[in-house]
């Protein structure tokens, strides 16, 4: 009887465990059959829709989101180098940024995680300083028409949604 006991509460400890009631796991597998999702049969171009300072909580980053809108993002077949076209929104107080630059690159790994290597950087007018924003982030939705990369920690996601231009 002890024995059944046990079984028992180790079957019904095992669906427990199982079960995905707090919506935190994401599943970061791209196969490399996917890849062709991102560029077609060439190249495709984005742009980044939503940028989310929580992507749990669907908290969007209002100074970062605004900025990265109008950029358009070509992802191609023949590199893994993302090129990026700047539109006329800056990142930084627009009247004090002299240059701006980005750039990415993205890297399919052997475990089947689609990497995306991301950054930005505007030099100041006044000071000449530089301030930069880089993170490599993960994919955890590809299609043909949208993709959804991730950075940080459980619960606490910085979320990039890039939407295909046509």
């Amino acid at each position: 009887m002890k024995k059944q006991l046990l079984l028992l509460s180790l079957i019904i400890f095992g669906i427990i465990s199982c079960s995905d009631d707090t919506g935190d796991t994401l599943d970061l597998t791209v196969r490399t059959n996917d890849l062709s999702k991102m560029y077609g049969t060439g190249e495709k171009k984005w742009k980044i829709t939503a940028y989310y300072s929580n992507y749990n909580l669907q908290e969007l980053d209002e100074t970062f989101n605004d900025c990265v809108q109008d950029d358009v993002y070509v992802f191609s077949k023949d590199t893994e180098d993302v090129e990026v076209s700047l539109g006329n929104i800056t990142c930084g107080n627009v009247s004090d940024v002299k240059n701006e630059f980005a750039g990415g690159r993205y890297t399919h790994t052997s475990d089947n995680t689609l990497l995306l290597s991301f950054a930005r950087s505007y030099e100041k007018e006044e000071t000449g300083v530089s301030i930069s924003r880089i993170m490599i982030i993960k994919c955890i939705h590809l299609s043909e028409n949208k993709m959804i990369f991730i950075h940080g920690d459980v619960g606490d996601y910085i979320g990039i949604v890039f939407e295909r231009v046509d």
